[in-house]
Order: C-alpha cells, then sequence, then structure tokens
C-alpha cells in the first residue's frame, strides 16, 4: 500500500478521499513545501487552472518550484 503525505491545508481539495479510495494510506502533516509528498524524492505542488496563471504573473510560481527542488 502507497504512504502518501498531504498537507494538511490540502484537507478540503477532496484529493485525500480519492487518493484513499483508490487505496492509498494518507498521513496528513503540515509541509513548509509541496502540497504532497509521493515518495522521498518526489513532491507534488497542486495548483489550479487560475493559481497557475497567478502563481505565473506574481512571480510566485518560480519561487514555488526552487523550494521543491531544494527540498
Amino acid at each position: 500500500m502507497a504512504k502518501l503525505i498531504v498537507d494538511s491545508r490540502e484537507t478540503t481539495s477532496g484529493m485525500m478521499e480519492l487518493l484513499t479510495a483508490g487505496g492509498a494510506q494518507v498521513v496528513v502533516e503540515e509541509l513548509a513545501c509541496a502540497d504532497y509528498i509521493l515518495t522521498e524524492g518526489m513532491a507534488v505542488e497542486r495548483k489550479t487552472a487560475e493559481d497557475f496563471a497567478a502563481s505565473i504573473m506574481d512571480r510566485r510560481l518560480f519561487l514555488q518550484i526552487a523550494m521543491l527542488k531544494a527540498t
């Protein structure tokens, strides 16, 4: 069974329910960066289309990418 770490601020997105329904073991933690940690070397920052566009416009996206890479 896969163990995934989900950021505590993502619990209202509905993804946690989908992951557990698919058989994943979900652990909720407050993550410094990323919304989901899939494996030791793989993390995901989930974005809606609107948030993605806003992240590009205010250059937040590039900071988040750098933080994910550093982590």
